[in-house]
């Protein structure tokens, strides 16, 4: 079913074009947050354009800027500008961050340019000491630093398009999103594609080894709750010591049922032991266990740059 509204006079009509229109909506009218912004694929396929180690030919990077910018920016009738490639020899080569900062040059033409710095959403430590992809920089309509991702494009305040919004207005920030879809979903569903495989959950082995002692030691820790537990050690007269399993089964079985809130106590109590466990497990398999490591480990990916899932989904499949 489909349900469409025609706008009956002129007054709604022009309610239409400037007031309820997508532009016009970007932030929220209560607390100024953006609303809008790009998801899921486009935001893998945004890092994998921006990281370092991406380049394109001139064919292939001159055919992105058309997608992006013939329709979304409006400039069919006027030529597009192509950079000096950032790799000259053996054959020219221009880099993910000239994609982005060209998309940027075209939308803001006979504009003053833009400057913008801001935080990254995936951690530094994922791409390596040194590597310079933790934080993002834009100097003067050039992408000189970091990758474009969540943060930046995402419904995320103070992230980049939020900054055009700021700076130029609804329709640039509309503009500018509408480019960054249109070449983001050519350039996934041409040279790119996305997918997960059980590779990426496989761990190298020691630090499967590592993460088997750590559990071992955890199943110690939750059988002495269990038994404290079913003792009453946590009250004022405990029962005796009580090595037989099917006794101890029992008394927490009587426990248990005797009192609803124990349930929540005996909870508690593993919680409270289990969670430093847990933490020590996620940390020794999470992101240098992985036998395929980010960015190229597309799970990794996917859950550390907020595109779908979190890492506590990762580490409950890779981990735990």
């Amino acid at each position: 079913e489909m349900n469409m509204h025609f706008c009956q006079d002129e007054l709604a009509r022009s309610e239409g074009y400037f007031i309820a229109n997508a532009d016009n909506q970007y932030i929220a009218p209560t607390n100024g947050a953006p609303l809008r912004g790009l998801i899921q694929d486009h935001i893998v396929t945004a890092i994998h354009l921006t990281k370092r180690d991406c380049f394109f030919s001139r064919s292939d990077f001159q055919q992105l800027i058309y997608t992006a910018c013939s329709e979304a920016v409006g400039f069919k009738t006027r030529p597009l500008f192509t950079p000096i490639p950032c790799i000259l020899k053996p054959m020219p080569l221009w880099s993910g961050k000239q994609v982005i900062s060209t998309i940027l040059r075209e939308l803001t033409r006979n504009l003053p340019p833009i400057s913008f710095s801001g935080k990254s959403k995936v951690p530094e430590k994922y791409w390596g000491e040194g590597t310079g992809e933790g934080p993002f920089h834009i100097r003067d309509n050039e992408f000189v630093w970091g990758v474009l991702e969540k943060n930046q494009f995402g419904n995320s305040t103070f992230g980049l398009v939020h900054a055009i919004y700021e700076l130029y207005g609804a329709d640039f920030a509309g503009r500018f999103l509408t480019a960054l879809s249109r070449m983001l979903t050519y350039y996934l569903q041409t040279k790119r594609g996305f997918t997960c495989s059980v590779e990426d959950l496989i761990l190298v082995d020691s630090a499967e080894k590592a993460r088997r002692d750590l559990l071992d030691v955890a199943d110690g820790a939750g059988e002495k709750v269990g038994k404290d537990f079913s003792l009453c050690q946590d009250e004022e007269e405990p029962l005796p010591t009580i090595d037989d399993p099917a006794r101890l089964k029992q008394l927490m079985r009587d426990r248990l049922l005797r009192d609803d809130k124990q349930s929540g106590k005996l909870d508690g109590q593993m919680r409270k032991v289990s969670h430093q466990y847990t933490s020590d497990v996620i940390a020794c398999c999470l992101p240098d266990g992985q036998r395929t490591t980010f960015p190229v480990n597309n799970l990794s990916l996917m859950t550390v740059s907020g595109a779908k899932g979190s890492t506590v989904n990762f580490s409950q499949i890779s981990c735990l």
